[in-house]
């Protein structure tokens, strides 16, 4: 979801940056899964 060309990196083992991963994108991902998995099957 997060890698690719323009997807987020990760850095080598015990050099992370946390402040550079893209948490709102994260987020998002989450939020509009969980949205998407609680209106499915309802009429």
């Amino acid at each position: 979801m997060l890698y690719g060309s323009d997807g987020f990196v990760p850095n080598e083992p015990g050099r992370g940056r946390p402040g550079e991963y893209p948490w709102a994108v994260a987020l998002d991902a989450v939020v509009e899964a969980w949205s998407a998995a609680s209106t499915s099957g309802r009429s």
